[in-house]
């Protein structure tokens, strides 16, 4: 126990002491695109060239039975009908938006010093387009999807393992 209060110790030490200055520039509002679709372009566009890691990786929230959830999605689409992105409809967060169909979606993209929040209602993409996207991931992601029940409390990582085999 007296190891772990060290560490935790040394982690808030850390976490107080640890600040880092955003001077990238100034954000003005007459700056910026009228049109927020075409703001975020801009800043994607921008995010793409300076090499950003994971430029599409954003964070999507939930809320269920009045409580927020959150974890890392990837933006597979953006048009003038809005920002698309794939989950298991069985997975918790599939259950979520079925149960309260708004979200929030956040980009942070720290080379830029910047973060995109996007709130709405959301819709799934016809059988089709889910269709689609599924035939394009790797096999070895297909075969994952396929095995794993998401969201779910497994037993060991042998029951995972044995799905992947049987796919």
């Amino acid at each position: 126990m007296a190891y772990l209060c060290k560490i935790m110790d040394h982690i808030n030490q850390y976490l107080q002491n640890t600040r880092n200055q955003y001077d990238k520039g100034v954000l003005l509002e007459n700056q910026l695109h009228e049109n927020p679709l075409k703001q975020f372009e801009i800043w994607m566009q921008e995010a793409i060239a300076t090499n950003q890691p994971e430029t599409n990786a954003m964070d999507l929230s939930t809320v269920s039975d009045s409580k927020p959830s959150s974890r890392i999605v990837l933006l597979k689409g953006v048009d003038e009908k809005g920002f698309v992105f794939y989950t298991n409809y069985d997975s918790k967060k599939g259950k979520d938006m079925l149960s309260n169909p708004y979200a929030c979606l956040n980009f942070f993209w720290q080379i830029q010093a910047r973060q995109i929040r996007i709130e709405g209602r959301v819709e799934k993409v016809t059988p089709e387009e889910s269709d689609e996207y599924f035939k394009s991931r790797p096999r070895e992601s297909q075969i994952g999807a396929w095995a794993s029940t998401q969201s779910r409390v497994i037993k060991n990582r042998a029951i995972l393992d044995e799905s992947v085999a049987q796919f």
